[in-house]
């Protein structure tokens, strides 16, 4: 029997992302592409669902290696969302952390899922077009700032 479940459709999506802190002070972001399942060519702070038997954790340090060829240490929890879109009938359980850059040149893995990716500074990402997401965690980030 094939199960043709869609996550965050039909039942509850959970994920994890990371807001990631280079040494010069700037911020990784990825901007969406065609193939993402929403949001698409909107900049975000990276994450993707967290797979059965995989912590929060373990799915935000698999995520950034495997999607961007990064490696990160995470530092704090940023916060938890929830990621209601009742129009489109989505709904996502987002864990969000605040992360260091510790290696790997970042490159895109997933072409279809992203276009471009990228390293800014806080004023550089309030003006650029943001997922929902992305938008809340920008709002805990910029209250807090506990990793400047």
């Amino acid at each position: 029997m094939e199960n043709n479940l869609i996550i965050g459709k039909d039942y509850i999506g959970t994920s994890a992302g990371a807001v990631i802190l280079n040494d010069q002070g700037k911020y990784f972001l990825a901007k969406r592409n065609s193939g993402a399942r929403d949001d698409q060519g909107k900049w975000e702070f990276p994450g993707g669902p967290v797979g059965f038997y995989q912590t929060r954790e373990e799915a935000a340090i698999k995520d950034m290696f495997d999607r961007y060829g990064i490696k990160i240490e995470i530092i704090d929890l940023l916060g938890v969302y929830d990621v209601i879109d009742q129009k489109q009938q989505d709904h996502w359980i987002s864990t969000t952390y605040l992360c260091r850059w510790t290696g790997g040149e970042p490159e895109i893995n997933f072409l279809d899922k992203c276009s471009e990716i990228g390293w800014f500074n806080l004023d550089e990402i309030q003006k650029l077009d943001l997922s929902r997401i992305t938008i809340l965690n920008l709002k805990d980030l910029l209250k807090n700032k506990s990793l400047d």
